[in-house]
């Protein structure tokens, strides 16, 4: 075998061996150009690609940071919401908290809640005395009415028509006070003793009148009663510093 294979390569011309290696030599520089120029065709492919991967991401961040100051304003604006509409219910409310105050205010001034009246005697120094009603509370009374009974005459006369006396005054409103023609006798031996039974449109109501002539001046005492049954605490107790203790109706 070794001898043919010498045998085959002496009769074969030297120049061929050459020609070989130069055709395979050209073919693998052609290789190397071909891939020379595959690689860089992919090389500028990736540097095409990252360009726009670059600027998409450059786009992007961009975006993202124009939507982070959207958020921002947005976030901004629902707390400057939350804290106006916090405002407005505190608002909401005190104007319910006042609308129902000024309702209970009306309510009230139209039942005259609170009210009620009391008598002054008036005194010239004579026989006879005027009287004047005057209202107290911060609401009117209306329809007022009174009955007046004097202690004196009903001792003097056993009568009970005579009596009373009753009053139609009408409304009263806070400050305002009303004189009538009804005169009281001004006796310094028995002083002045009435009962008034007042009736309004808040309800029924009794005032105790008493005067009492002592060392030359006319000493008095008013108490008003929210009933007719005089217990409790009145309403107004009103009584001169030298009233006679001996003729107290309230202690």
């Amino acid at each position: 075998m070794k001898r043919m294979l010498e045998s085959i390569a002496s009769k074969i011309n030297p120049q061929i061996f050459i020609v070989i290696g130069t055709l395979i030599t050209m073919f693998g520089a052609y290789l190397a150009v071909i891939k020379a120029e595959v690689g860089s065709q992919k090389t500028n492919s990736s540097i095409e690609e990252n360009k726009t991967l670059a600027k998409r991401n450059i786009e992007l961040t961009t975006k993202n940071n124009t939507l982070g100051q959207a958020n921002e304003n947005l976030l901004r604006e629902n707390l400057e919401y939350a804290k106006l509409q916090k405002e407005l219910s505190e608002i909401n409310i005190q104007l319910t908290h006042e609308v129902k105050e000024k309702s209970n205010e009306i309510d009230e001034y139209n039942k005259g809640t609170g009210g009620y009246c009391t008598m002054h005697i008036l005194q010239d120094g004579g026989e006879l005395g005027g009287i004047l009603f005057e209202p107290k509370g911060k609401n009117p009374l209306k329809d007022l009415s009174v009955r007046i009974f004097d202690l004196n005459t009903y001792e003097t006369t056993k009568d009970f028509n005579a009596s009373n006396t009753n009053i139609s005054i009408g409304n009263l409103y806070p400050g305002q006070s009303m004189a009538t023609t009804y005169k009281v006798k001004m006796s310094k031996e028995k002083g002045i003793r009435l009962n008034l039974f007042y009736s309004s449109n808040n309800g029924f109501f009794m005032e105790s009148v008493r005067m009492f002539y002592v060392n030359n001046n006319w000493e008095r005492e008013n108490v008003v009663y929210k009933d007719m049954s005089q217990e409790g605490k009145p309403l107004l107790l009103e009584r001169s510093a030298k009233y006679p203790l001996e003729k107290i109706s309230f202690k």
